[in-house]
Formats: structure tokens, C-alpha cells, sequence
């Protein structure tokens, strides 16, 4: 008999466990630690088997609206329905963190048959908040020449509880970033709470053809957006290239090339793509580059440069450097599309950086020959037949007053009545 009852007692368990009269719950953060104002995502794992199933979720922060709930809680508790179960379900909510604490929640999971609980720990911190200690824009010498590297060393501390990724992005004129430290490739770098951490970046002239004065500045993004930094305006001395003929790469060093009407292009290991050409429509692994033909003295050409899907390409600097060593620098920003006035004859060394690389070209314009070059549209040369022009229309004029005088002179002398025939007739 008392064997029958302990048997008994198995299959009633058992048999409680087969229609589910028994539920179970795990809880589970998509973050369980977030700043003010953050939001975080509550799941609830149910397991069992029962009808007319309800979630509950209450806590003291969700009644003093320290934290906000979806679904909305009423009277401090957010509840949802999952009805009937058979085996495993989930249910979640969304919780905003509203002010500075630690709060401890319960979620309540009742049936027609079961019931069950779990609890867990959200804490909410101060946000973070990214502040620019200290910066300095140093070279040892402002003044650089080519090869010279120009360092911008910051600092920035987490004063608040949160990490905090920062992004980095340097806005520069005829410089390229060399190099750069404590942040990855994407110019980023994540300060935990309460952190300080020193970042640097090298930067290097971009071009090396003659003396500029160029511009760098680094603007910070994200949590805070903490100030920017401008070092200002910076002097760079480089050497003038010497020759009209050859290429030459940013430190300032001949490649070779000859100025021809075929495009020769090299990659070199700092990232210059020198070409010497005098025509071509240059095309890259990165644009397309349409340079002028037949260019004379005076005229006003257009450059036009797109990537490889033909829109015009937006934030390419080019520069221009004529055979008088001055320089036009350009910024095609929105059409792609440049027009130059080509005021001298000679070799103009094209500069464009995009991608950061820098590529090189040449091209040749023509002298004006006054008589003998029929010039194209917008020069200002002048061809043999413009030059004797006015000749022509003497000789017309001469001719058309020969025609006047000499119909005129006919018709009075034709009119006239002869002397000799009015005295016969008398």
C-alpha cells in the first residue's frame, strides 16, 4: 500500500509536467548598464506548457518613472499577454533609463495552472562626456620643406560613466595624414568612463613643387562632440621643380618622364601616381580625368574630372602650377568640372589628390604665332586671314567707287547733244 502512493505520486508529477502545469522564466539584457537618457531591451525566455499566459513587469524605478517602459507601464506595472504556451516563447520590453541609479526588476509570469518569477539589475550611469584637455599643433618648426612631418597631439578625457567612441576627421589643405596613434583606421578611438587618453596624427605636405602656405584642422564627433582643433596656417617650403620636361613626385625628386603625347604612369611607394602627358583622357583605379588638347597661349580650357560611374566627383583638390611658377589651386566640390584660363606657353603641371594619393600630369601649351596659327575658339592669337582683312575691303570699296564714277561719267556724256548736228540743222 505504501509502495501504491509513492508510484502514485510519480505519475501525478509526472503527469503535471506533460500538461504543463509548471512554467519557468530567464531574463536577459541587450545592455544591463547604459548612461541617462539611453535605452536598453529587457527579454523574458518562458518555458512550459499553460493557457491564459500574462507578463509583469514591475520595480521601483519603473514606479517613480526613473525608468520608462514598452509597453507603457500603468501604476508600475507593464504588463503583456502571451496566451496560450506549449513549449519555449519570448516577450520583451523597452526600457529607458531616465536618472542615475541601480534598479532591481521583477517580472512576474502567471497562467491559468503555474506561475513563476525572475528578477534582475538594470543600472543606468551619467552619460558619457568627451572633454578636450589639451592640444598642441607641433613640428619642432612651422616652417616645413619637403619630407617634413607636422604632428597634432591631443588629449581628451571621459569625465562621465559611459565608453564613448570618438571620431577623428582631419580637415586639410596641401596636406595628407601619414600616420596616426591610439585610434584605428577609421579615425576612431572609444574612451572608457573616467578615462584619459593621448592621441597624435602626422601629417605630411601633400604636393612638392613650390612654397605654399597650407591649413590643418581636426574636428571631434561623438557622445558630446567635444571642440574641434585648428593649428591655423602653416608655411611650406619646397623646393620649385627646375625643369619644364619631367615629372616629379611629392619629395620633390625627378621620375623621368617625358612630356609626350603618350600617358606613362607609375605608382610610387608614397602613394604618388606620376603621368606626363600633353593629351589623353586620363582613367584610374579611382576617376577619370579629362584633360585638354591642342591647348594655345590664352585660352580658357575646360578640365573635368568623375569617377567611374560618370557623376562628377565631390571633394577633389586640384592644383595648377603654370611655367611662371605660379599656382591656382581649385576645389571641384560639387560639378566635377574646371575651367582654366592657360595664360602662358609652356608646361603646367596638373595636381589632383583624391583617395589619398596624389596624382601628377603635365600639359603643354602651345605659343601663339600671330599669321601662320589658326587658333581655336577663345584665343587670343590671330590667324593669316584676319591679319589682311582690311585689305580686302579697300579693294572692294576701290572697286564699287570705280563702278559709280564710271556709270556716272556715261550717263552725262551719253545725254549730251552734239554741237556739230545742231548746226546742220540750221
Amino acid at each position: 500500500m505504501r509502495y501504491s502512493n509513492i508510484i502514485t505520486m510519480i505519475f501525478g508529477i509526472l503527469l503535471l509536467s506533460t500538461f504543463g502545469f509548471a512554467l519557468s522564466v530567464s531574463l536577459s539584457f541587450s545592455d544591463s548598464s547604459m548612461g541617462v537618457g539611453d535605452s536598453t531591451t529587457l527579454t523574458a525566455t518562458v518555458s512550459g506548457t499553460d493557457t491564459g499566459v500574462t507578463a509583469e513587469l514591475s520595480g521601483t524605478g519603473i514606479t517613480s518613472e526613473a525608468l520608462t517602459t514598452s509597453p507603457v507601464a500603468v501604476s508600475g506595472i507593464s504588463t503583456q499577454s502571451l496566451g496560450s504556451i506549449s513549449d519555449t516563447t519570448t516577450t520583451s520590453w523597452i526600457i529607458q533609463g531616465n536618472a542615475v541609479g541601480t534598479y532591481s526588476l521583477l517580472v512576474t509570469i502567471s497562467g491559468d495552472s503555474a506561475s513563476t518569477t525572475g528578477t534582475t539589475t538594470l543600472v543606468v550611469n551619467n552619460p558619457a562626456n568627451i572633454i578636450l584637455d589639451d592640444y598642441s599643433c607641433n613640428s619642432g618648426d612651422s616652417n616645413l620643406s619637403s619630407g617634413n612631418t607636422y604632428t597634432v597631439s591631443y588629449t581628451l578625457r571621459n569625465s562621465g560613466e559611459e565608453s564613448a567612441t570618438i571620431t577623428s576627421t582631419p580637415t586639410l589643405t596641401y596636406f595628407s595624414v601619414y600616420s596616426r596613434s591610439n585610434a584605428d583606421t577609421s579615425n576612431q578611438t572609444t574612451i572608457t568612463g573616467g578615462e584619459t587618453k593621448s592621441i597624435a596624427f602626422t601629417f605630411t605636405p601633400s604636393f612638392g613643387t613650390t612654397t605654399r602656405t597650407g591649413a590643418i584642422s581636426l574636428a571631434l564627433t561623438g557622445a558630446n562632440d567635444p571642440d574641434d582643433i585648428s593649428c591655423g596656417s602653416v608655411t611650406l617650403y619646397v623646393a620649385p621643380s627646375t625643369g619644364g620636361t619631367t615629372g616629379t613626385n611629392d619629395d620633390g625628386d625627378t621620375d623621368g618622364g617625358v612630356v609626350s603625347d603618350d600617358e606613362d604612369e607609375e605608382e610610387e611607394d608614397d602613394g604618388v601616381v606620376t603621368t606626363t602627358t600633353t593629351t589623353k583622357t586620363i582613367t584610374t583605379d579611382k576617376f577619370t580625368l579629362v584633360l585638354p588638347e591642342n591647348v594655345s597661349a590664352g585660352e580658357t580650357k575646360e578640365l573635368k574630372i568623375i569617377d567611374l560611374n560618370g557623376l562628377p566627383l565631390k571633394d577633389v583638390n586640384i592644383q595648377i602650377t603654370d611655367p611662371k611658377g605660379e599656382i591656382t589651386y581649385n576645389l571641384t566640390d560639387a560639378n566635377g568640372l574646371l575651367d582654366y584660363e592657360f595664360l602662358y606657353d609652356g608646361n603646367y603641371a596638373i595636381k589632383v589628390y583624391y583617395g589619398g594619393k596624389t596624382y601628377n600630369y603635365t600639359i603643354t601649351v602651345k605659343p601663339i604665332t600671330a599669321g601662320t596659327e589658326d587658333t581655336n575658339v577663345g584665343t587670343t592669337g590671330t590667324t593669316e586671314g584676319k591679319s589682311t582683312w582690311w585689305i580686302w575691303v579697300i579693294v572692294v570699296v576701290g572697286i564699287i567707287a570705280v563702278i559709280v564714277v564710271a556709270d556716272l561719267l556715261h550717263t552725262y556724256y551719253g545725254n549730251k547733244p552734239k554741237k556739230g548736228g545742231l548746226a546742220r540743222l540750221k
